[in-house]
Formats: structure tokens, sequence, C-alpha cells
């Protein structure tokens, strides 16, 4: 019993320098995780192919109202061939001192399949939307026997708004005998706008475009907002639509690193005339790579370009014009499709145009080495653009 003493403090010891070993050493938990490096795998595959002419994409969008001259409407509005967002023109409304302005046009639609409904708004000046009273949309029957209705939120900020209302979030009204609620959506006969300004103030607007739609494409892009894609029919086919936001990217995800390849864009000038670039070679992370360009609508330019390491650090990215010039036959116009080529083989940059997706004309040929491969995709500054297909050989 005397030596248990000594025993215990051996042992107490030896635990002291046991835990005193482990959190003094260097561990997982204590140090920071090791830095982790991004490698992008190269595309083998020959071909890579989107076609957007397909029922899946069809079934996807429904093209409500474009807000053009002679499309039906009824009530107090302007049609305003300056300021819009898509096609030539949107519609300009107003309200005064507590008295609602509607307008409504009679078409029949099926909702039942969409998910969202959405339009664009646009606010004069900062901070006026707290002149509105109401402003909202009411989708129905003609006889009024039924209708889903939602209040529109507006920023305080001037200038465009894309607004994305939830089909849940409408609230149906009804009167007679009730229905099921898809039964109602799938008889849409009437739509209506209304605007109402607070007492003793004024509110503009101007609204373009109303559309609803189901599903996103997030499978197939790389890019910070799913809102600048939507999907339009147009003279019988189905088309993906870039929407026009300020300077925005986008790339392919499966495409993320290839060398030599050929890269072709069906397109058709939708609505505003800002440009529309092809990028090759691209960096996804920073827009890095490679810009084949077109001027935009009623023009006839175009630039090849590319975005890259400035000689100093402190700079940047940096823009440098490789080339540029004007067809001389040639001019961009709205609804017209157009194919846009890049050609990419070890330091050569080609850049192509075709009027029927066959017979090309080279725009320019240069010689860079800064970027040897990277991902694909395009690159629009407000500008509104359909896109039908994508081709992609190696």
């Amino acid at each position: 019993m005397k030596t248990s003493g000594p025993i215990i403090v051996f042992y107490i010891f030896i635990i002291i320098i046991i835990k005193a070993s482990f959190f003094s050493s260097p561990s997982s938990v204590n140090q920071p995780p090791p830095k982790q490096t991004k490698v992008n795998v190269e595309f083998k595959d020959k071909q890579y192919h989107i076609d957007f002419n397909q029922k899946k994409y069809a079934d996807s969008v429904v093209n409500i109202a474009q807000f053009e001259a002679g499309e039906g409407w009824e009530g107090d509005f302007t049609v305003d061939e300056a300021n819009y967002v898509e096609g030539l023109s949107s519609y300009y409304i107003s309200s005064e001192n507590n008295i609602t302005n509607r307008i409504s046009l009679e078409k029949k639609t099926d909702l039942r399949k969409s998910e969202f409904i959405k339009i664009f708004v646009f606010l004069r000046n900062p901070n006026d939307n707290i002149n509105i009273k109401n402003f909202s949309l009411r989708l129905g029957d003609k006889k009024g026997i039924f209708s889903f209705e939602y209040q529109i939120p507006l920023a305080s900020n001037a200038g465009w708004h894309l607004i994305k209302m939830p089909k849940g979030a409408f609230v149906l009204s009804t009167r007679g005998k009730e229905k099921s609620m898809d039964n109602h959506w799938g008889n849409i006969e009437k739509i209506t706008l209304e605007l109402t300004a607070r007492p003793n103030s004024k509110i503009e607007l101007s609204i373009d475009d109303l559309w609803a739609e189901s599903g996103n494409i997030n499978n197939i892009f790389q890019v910070n907002s799913l809102d600048m894609f939507s999907f339009r029919h147009y003279s019988g086919h189905t088309y993906l639509q870039i929407l026009p936001y300020a300077a925005s990217s986008f790339f392919l995800k499966k495409i993320s690193s290839a060398r030599d390849f050929t890269y072709t864009v069906k397109l058709v000038p939708w609505g505003k005339r800002g440009t529309i670039a092809l990028v090759a070679r691209a960096n996804m992370n920073n827009g890095q790579g490679y810009y084949l360009e077109l001027n935009g609508i009623e023009d006839n330019g175009w630039k090849l370009y590319k975005i890259g390491n400035s000689s100093r650090k402190d700079k940047g990215s940096v823009i440098t014009r490789l080339a540029s010039g004007l067809i001389s036959n040639f001019v961009l116009d709205r609804g017209v499709p157009v194919w846009l080529r890049i050609k990419t083989k070890g330091n050569t940059i080609g850049g192509y145009i075709s009027s029927n997706g066959t017979d090309f004309s080279q725009l320019t040929e240069k010689s860079d080495s800064e970027f040897a491969s990277g991902s694909i995709g395009m690159n629009q500054a407000d500008a509104s653009y359909l896109i039908e297909s994508i081709d992609f050989k190696q």
C-alpha cells in the first residue's frame, strides 16, 4: 500500500505529458486547411451540340404580351419606341391623385405548366415607388367569374426591373361554382394591369415583355444569375433568349477546357442594340480569353479582342484589340438569323460569319499565344439575342 502513491503520481505525469504533446503539436483541427487548387479537365469529346428548338424547351415558356403597337390592349397607355427592353417598344402608363389606370388585353392563355410569371417594369426616378398605392397584375376570364391577382413590388432605384412572380403567390378570387385552381390557370382569357397613385402624387411607369415559364437551364451554363435567360417562341421556332442586363458573360459548364476547336452559334438579334460576342479559351472565373464581337442591330461592325493579364501586376486584366472592321454588304437586322464562329488552332484565332449557316466569310485571323486552352461561352452588353443552337467541334 505504501507504493501506490508514487505509482499514481507517475501515471498522472504520463497523462500530462501526452496531453501537452497533443495540444502543442500541429493538428488538422488547429491548422488551416491546405489551399485547394482548381483543375479544369480537358474536354475530350469530338463534338458537342445544343439545339434549343426542341419540345422540352418549347413547353417551358408562354409568351403572353410584348407591349408592341397594334397588340390589342385597351386603356390609357402610350407606345414608347425610345425606352424598351424587347422588340420595338414598351408601354408607358401613369396614374395621378388616387385615380386608377387600368389597361387590359383579351387573349386565351394556358398557364397550367408555368411556375413563374415575369415582366419588365421601368421606374423613371429614384424612390418614385413610394407614390404607388397599387400596382397589380390580374389574370382571369372575360366574364369576371374568376381571377388571379398579384401585387407587384418595385424597388426604389430608377431603371428597368425584372419582376419574378411565383404562380403560387397569386390570390384567387372566384364567384359561382368553384373549380380547381389548375383548371382556372388553363382558362385565362384576360390580362389586366392596374396602377393607382397615392393621393396628391403621380407615378409614371413603363412595362415590357410579359411571359410565363417553368424550369431552368442551370445544368448547361455557368452564370452569375439565371435571370438573364428565358425562352421565346418566334417564327415557329423556340429560342434561348439572352435578356439585356448590363455586361454579362456565361460559359458552358461541360467545356471547361479545350484547345483547338470550331465554335459556332446561330443567333437572332432581338431587342436593344448592344453588343454580342462569342468567347473562346476563356477562364470561367475572371472572364479572360478571346472575344469575337458584333456591334449590334443596324450595324455592320465587328472586333476581335482579348481580356488578358497586364504587364503591370497592379492593373489586373486589360483589354487588347487584336482586329476590327466593317462588313461592306451586311447589316445586323432584328429577327434575321446569323451564324457567328470562332476557330482556334495553336496560336491562331479566326473569326467568321454566315447568313445561312453553310457559307462562312472570314472576318479575321490573328496570332496570339496568351491563352492555349479554356472554356467557351458568350458575352452581351445591354443587348437581347435569341440563341437557337450551339455547335462545338474539335
